[in-house]
């Protein structure tokens, strides 16, 4: 007799198969949990080239970001301090808004020297220290950097117009004209060239073609506001004091704490009030050189102008901490000692003056103002004379 063999229940089935997923979905759990577990490896970040850096300082000298383009240039310096590409803009640069400051005219022209020690057959790098030579005053050094430059590249326009620089300021005028001259036709775009040509005008009192040179600069680089100063400088010089606070006011628009900038704005002011007498252009001499001595505080001429300018005000008592702080700095105008000696004379402390009045007298013995304060203290007159020169 042969047993029929039971049919499986249909519940056992069920339970069969759900049995399977769960064992299946904690495989997947547990395998979820172990790559978990695993730690993450970041994804490398791209390194940047010196190439990008560059790239990035061309764009801040257009947008008129210079700070920012000196950066960016040091650290593609960095990363690649043989390339001769580099240094030459960023030695302009470091010139441009060195706001007068001798440590940072020193750091460019230590910056142009070991470019020409990296890279003495190219013509920018020479260039660029010519530039850098010049402003630091060795035009000797500075003449034959640039002869180099120009012998090594009869093209480039920039070697001519830093040559001609420093041939203007040697006074040799015909050879800075033919060096000039030479550059704008290399490079008519050139705004190192109309700006040198501007200076080399400048320099021989040619004020209005002067200020037309440097505009043609700033119609190639309208955002530079280093460009702006000369125009200002040269309005000035024609004692046009309104045209000159004018094109201070367009370059603290493009940089607002340019020191610099703010000291020719109180400076043209304060010769506004010696012309006219006016007592407004006096306190906004103050008010702008006061900021000048805010924004740049080793500033030494904003110091000085504005320890003036207090003297001005018969305010003696903060005369004397600004014409002190400008001597420190390293400001060496006679008037400034004259100044200083004369505000410790109405705050009778002739003690302090004379020692002032001493150094003015050697370098000039015929300073009045020396002579005056002088006899002063000795009590030999009674009526300060007043400074012999402007600041």
């Amino acid at each position: 007799m042969q047993l029929e063999r039971p049919k499986p229940h249909r519940h056992s089935l069920i339970r069969i198969t759900l049995l399977v997923a769960l064992i299946a979905v904690g495989v997947y759990l547990l395998n979820r949990s172990d790559e978990a577990a695993k730690p993450v490896t970041p994804t490398p970040a791209p390194t940047r080239t010196a190439s990008s850096y560059i790239a990035e300082a061309e764009a801040d000298v257009t947008a008129g970001k210079l700070d920012d383009a000196i950066l960016a240039y040091k650290v593609a310096l960095t990363l690649e301090p043989d390339n001769p590409a580099i240094a030459p803009p960023l030695v302009r640069l470091m010139i441009y808004q060195s706001q007068g400051r001798k440590d940072r005219l020193i750091e460019a022209l230590r910056t142009a020297q070991r470019a020409v020690r990296a890279t003495p057959d190219s013509a920018p790098v020479q260039a660029a220290l010519a530039l850098a030579l010049d402003w630091n005053g060795q035009m000797l050094e500075a003449i034959n950097a640039g002869r180099t430059a120009t012998q090594l590249d009869p093209n480039y326009a920039e070697g001519f117009a830093f040559l001609a620089e420093a041939y203007a300021n040697g006074q040799n005028w015909p050879r800075a004209q033919t060096a000039i001259e030479t550059a704008l036709k290399l490079n008519p775009n050139s705004v190192d060239a109309h700006r040198v040509q501007g200076y080399i005008l400048e320099t021989q009192g040619r004020f209005g073609e002067a200020i037309g040179a440097y505009q043609r600069a700033i119609g190639l680089a309208p955002k530079l506001a280093f460009l702006y100063l000369p125009i200002a400088r040269n309005y000035r010089a024609l004692g046009n004091f309104d045209g000159a606070i004018i094109q201070y006011q367009k370059a603290l628009e493009l940089e607002p704490a340019r020191g610099d900038t703010q000291d020719e704005l109180g400076y043209t002011l304060y010769l506004m009030y010696v012309a006219y007498g006016r007592q407004s252009d006096l306190q906004r001499a103050i008010t702008a050189l006061d900021t000048a001595t805010t924004s740049n505080p080793d500033y030494a001429s904003a110091w000085a102008h504005l320890g003036m300018a207090y003297y001005s005000r018969r305010n003696y008592e903060d005369a004397i901490p600004s014409l002190q702080k400008a001597i420190e700095l390293g400001a060496t105008k006679i008037d400034y000692y004259d100044t200083l000696g004369l505000s410790y004379f109405y705050m009778d402390q002739c003690e302090q003056a004379m020692p002032l009045f001493q150094k003015a007298l050697a370098v000039d013995p015929n300073d009045l103002s020396a002579q005056g304060g002088t006899n002063l203290c000795l009590g030999v007159t009674a009526t300060p004379l007043p400074p012999t020169r402007k600041p």
